[in-house]
């Protein structure tokens, strides 16, 4: 629900994945004046406060196996990751080629 209301107020489209995942929770069409641009990113979500490790003010560090790494580098279409803390009710983004 947090991607989607994410991606509802950056008016793109939000498409979860169908059915079980082996790595990518779903996609993203970006949106330009209301209308669909056929770009799209894929989109990785990790939930829970595991996943958010030695929080420092506005930062904090996420550890990935190996195997979601070399997934996502091996994917032929942008990934973003999103860790999300599902206390807090919030959410931080960031596109994998940048880590």
């Amino acid at each position: 629900m947090f991607v989607q209301r994410t991606v509802d107020d950056m008016d793109c489209v939000w498409r979860p994945t169908p059915n079980d995942d082996v790595g990518i929770d779903g996609e993203i069409e970006l949106g330009k004046d209301g209308t669909a641009t056929g770009h799209l990113i894929k989109v990785q979500v990790k939930s829970g406060k595991s996943y958010i490790r030695n929080p420092k003010g506005q930062s904090f560090d996420f550890y990935a196996d190996a195997d979601d790494l070399e997934y996502w580098k091996n994917a032929n279409l942008p990934i973003i990751l999103v860790v999300f803390d599902p206390e807090a009710g919030e959410g931080y983004w960031k596109s994998f080629r940048n880590m």
